[in-house]
Parts: C-alpha cells; sequence; structure tokens
C-alpha cells in the first residue's frame, strides 16, 4: 500500500513503463494479497 501513495514520487513519465502499466501491476499486487482464488483456500 505504501508504493501506491508514493507513486507520484517515483514514477517517471519518461521512463520504460506507462502509467497504465504501473497501475496494473500495482492493483495486482494489491489485488492478489486481498483475493484469494477458490484453489487457494487454506482449511485451518
Amino acid at each position: 500500500m505504501g508504493a501506491l501513495t508514493w507513486a507520484a514520487e517515483w514514477f517517471d513519465p519518461g521512463g520504460e513503463r506507462s502509467a497504465d502499466d504501473v497501475t496494473d501491476e500495482l492493483m495486482r499486487a494489491l489485488s492478489g494479497g486481498i483475493v484469494r482464488g477458490s484453489g487457494d483456500q487454506e482449511h485451518l
């Protein structure tokens, strides 16, 4: 979550990744930590 709030500081518009690429990666990381697929369920 911290990377998301600092994106304006470290994102380089002239860099090799577009804003859309960075957004996709951040959302993938965020949602991967929150949402689990049905095959990933652990039995406690």
